[in-house]
């Protein structure tokens, strides 16, 4: 009889370990927008792993692994197999989460992709221990943007929801903020609070493209192509990146969360020149 194993610890469990998440292979997944469907193939690029998913009402569609545990809900397997990942832990780096502990309780700066391999889901007491020394220098959407990066929207909403208590205040410095709570609401699948929070975003700072690139891959993501091109195009009138686009287009098809908090060519997440933080050890990171 199969037995249920959740997303993020079936995540947890395959790492980035290949072989493990070819196991999904001829599993049956279940998403939390398309339903249930059989893997059909699992892949591997440059770029990272890929799962290829026959839906009964949505038809085939690809996955990355990045947003595993975000999109899907569940995997079913045999029960030997579920209960060999439930009871099997990924391997950790002791000698590398030790160093960074050593660091850390040192007040040292950490580098951008040590802070990433610390917000996998493994090691969230110690991200969060270091955002309480170096977070407080760091802007308000910035911090909340790093929580998406570590696949945890939902510190991300907690990080934002002061905005909410702001939702009068049209100051520009405010649009980013709603911006990427958006965006993490889109990560958890709420769609209409993600395009609640990009409109605010919008009546605080016309200017800026990143709600608008938000807005696109939210309607792509509902299946509404002639809106989502609608808001690409004015994004990209507001000066976003052609290419981007491209891909988040291809994203929103295919049933992958929306992310707008890729930084423009000179590392900024709100349409706006800044100074480079890297003083501050964070650093935006492109999904």
């Amino acid at each position: 009889m199969p037995k249920q194993v959740g997303a993020r610890q079936f995540k947890d469990w395959a790492g980035r370990n290949f072989s493990r998440w070819r196991e999904l292979d001829g599993q049956t997944v279940v998403h939390r927008r398309f339903g249930e469907g059989p893997v059909t193939r699992v892949y591997e690029e440059a770029v990272g792993i890929f799962i290829v998913v026959a839906y009964v009402n949505e038809g085939t569609r690809i996955h990355s692994s990045s947003y595993f545990e975000k999109s899907f809900k569940s995997v079913l397997f045999g029960e030997p197999q579920a209960k060999s990942i439930s009871e099997t832990q990924a391997p950790i780096d002791n000698r590398r989460i030790e160093a960074l502990r050593t660091s850390i309780k040192n007040g040292e700066i950490l580098q951008p992709r040590d802070l990433l391999w610390l917000g996998t889901g493994d090691h969230i007491p110690e991200l969060e221990e270091y955002l309480k020394r170096h977070g407080s220098d760091w802007p308000v959407a910035k911090v909340a943007a790093y929580w998406r990066k570590s696949g945890l929207p939902e510190h991300n909403l907690e990080v934002t929801k002061g905005v909410e208590r702001n939702y009068s205040s049209t100051a520009s410095t405010i649009a980013p903020i709603w911006t990427t709570r958006g965006a993490a609401y889109a990560d958890l699948a709420m769609a209409k609070d993600a395009e609640r929070c990009a409109n605010k975003a919008i009546s605080c700072d016309a200017k800026s493209y990143y709600p608008h690139n938000l807005l696109g891959r939210i309607f792509y993501f509902l299946g509404d192509v002639t809106q989502g091109d609608a808001h690409f195009d004015i994004a990209r009138q507001l000066g976003s990146d052609d290419r981007w686009q491209d891909d988040a287009r291809k994203q929103g098809r295919e049933g992958q969360p929306i992310d707008p908090d890729k930084p423009d060519k000179e590392g900024n997440t709100d349409g706006k020149s800044k100074p480079d933080l890297d003083d501050s050890g964070f650093e935006e990171v492109p999904f």
